[in-house]
């Protein structure tokens, strides 16, 4: 299961750390409002899903609780973080199963708290209507570049994630509160208890 999981980090890692919100001139790595964004995802960034998106991608933030959920629209799989707990869980529809796993230091998962990123702000654009700023992001294993709105909502990231290339671009984008239960394991789903490392 880790080339799954691995798969699924490479693209939330694009799209995620550049979620910013402005402070001071520096992005923050987290949305300030609960949002659903759709993106279309590159050639090059669907390989890197397990069954593919040829739908598109939807990542849901719920910026009260500090959860996200990611995934290939009409797949049964899907990804959730939690950045309170730093736990990701990969649900598996079809084993009606869940794989939790720590977010610890040094993982791509980590990318999403900001830690070790570098930003450089670069011009302005529009994506699926609205305004954004462009941001260069670099860390040990990730660079590109996303276009994010004043309130942190990233509507494009292009880049590589160790040596990988992807893209996503957003779609559509709706603000508003989002479904609790969605954004958790099912509970009548079978916890996977990840190996040791």
């Amino acid at each position: 299961m880790e080339p799954i999981v691995t798969r699924i980090w490479m693209l939330l890692s694009l799209l995620l750390c550049t979620g910013a919100a402005y402070a001071q001139g520096v992005p923050s790595v987290i949305p300030s409002r609960s949002v659903t964004v759709t993106y279309r995802v590159s050639a090059a960034a669907i390989d890197r899903i397990p069954g593919g998106a040829p739908h598109g991608v939807q990542v849901t933030w719920d910026a009260v609780e500090q959860r996200l959920r990611a995934e290939a629209l009409e797949q049964p799989n899907y990804a959730l973080v939690a950045l309170h707990s730093h736990v990701l869980d990969v649900v598996f529809g079809l084993q009606r199963a869940y794989l939790e796993l720590p977010i610890r230091s040094g993982d791509p998962q980590a990318l999403l708290t900001g830690r070790d990123v570098r930003f450089t702000r670069r011009g302005g654009d529009h994506v699926a209507g609205l305004a954004c700023t462009e941001w260069a992001f670099q860390s040990r294993k990730l660079e590109g570049v996303g276009c994010v709105t004043p309130d942190g909502v990233v509507l494009r990231a292009r880049g590589t994630f160790e040596g990988q290339p992807g893209e996503a671009v957003a779609t559509t984008v709706a603000y508003g509160e989002v479904s609790g239960p969605d954004l958790l394991p099912p509970a009548d789903f079978f916890r996977l208890v990840a190996p040791s490392p």
